[in-house]
């Protein structure tokens, strides 16, 4: 089975915003992430979330646009797994972690992409230790706290006072009760 992340620990790992990895994740297509639709929480492959990674930093050190910093991660991370296919026939620059990428005829970009590796799975690590899975669907619903009294099976018995009828003349049923003569519909002496 492949190992995958979830949007939520990549985002911790990555030091960005949740919401801000959704955006990105859901606007661009970056290799190595399935799912996302309705309902469905997305897959994040680790390759992708070293594309991420790089992204970022072309983002935060060069001023890349975000579309633009996507397709050249994308390169350097597709260009290490061709470089350490090659490696194993010919040493060459990538021996050492480096990976370049020309962006012009005069420009070049070199990456440790080892160091960079190295440093996301140090973040990894440490964001899935202290992070787990969020519950999804409806939350479960309060329950009242137990009474002692219920639950040992002894009941309580209030008495209550008996009720006063109007003609009895105690207290509650006086006479010149005119909010009680309203409840009862008697509305005083007719005329």
């Amino acid at each position: 089975m492949r190992r995958t992340y979830t949007p939520a620990l990549v985002a911790l790992a990555l030091e960005v915003h949740p919401k801000w990895l959704d955006n990105v994740l859901s606007h661009h297509a970056v290799p190595g992430v399935a799912g996302g639709r309705q309902g469905r929480t997305r897959a994040i492959a680790p390759s992708a979330v070293l594309t991420l990674a790089v992204a970022l930093l072309l983002m935060r050190d060069l001023g890349a646009p975000i579309a633009r910093a996507l397709q050249a991660a994308a390169s350097l991370v597709a260009g290490r797994r061709e470089g350490d296919a090659s490696q194993r026939e010919a040493p060459s620059a990538t021996a050492s972690g480096v990976t370049e990428m020309a962006l012009g005829p005069e420009l070049r970009l070199r990456l440790d992409l080892a160091a960079v590796e190295r440093r996301l799975a140090r973040r990894l690590v440490e964001a899935s230790e202290g992070w787990g899975p969020r519950r999804r669907g409806r939350p479960p619903g309060r329950r009242p706290a137990p009474r002692p009294e219920v639950e040992q099976g002894i009941e309580r018995s209030v008495e209550l006072p008996p009720v006063a009828s109007a003609t009895d003349g105690t207290p509650g049923g006086a006479e010149g009760d005119d909010d009680a003569d309203r409840r009862r519909g008697d509305h005083g002496p007719t005329a």
